[in-house]
């Protein structure tokens, strides 16, 4: 799970690791994701990612403008 959650973020032009661990560098992408998509929202360190979070940051389309 946490390496399709990396893909997705990736794809949403975050700069994810694609290395299937769920680590600070993709809790950062996650919270950085939450800021834009949503605001206030952020996962805590815990590594406990709800299914409403994974959810949003799976659909198709969001994330950051292409800049090309």
């Amino acid at each position: 799970a946490a390496l399709y959650l990396q893909r997705k973020l990736k794809a949403k032009l975050y700069p994810a690791p694609q290395n299937g661990v769920f680590d600070d560098a993709t809790l950062d992408c996650v919270n950085a994701f939450l800021a834009d998509s949503v605001g206030d929202a952020r996962v805590q360190k815990d590594g406990a990612l709800g299914m409403d979070v994974f959810r949003l940051i799976c659909t198709v389309g969001g994330g950051r403008p292409h800049l090309f």
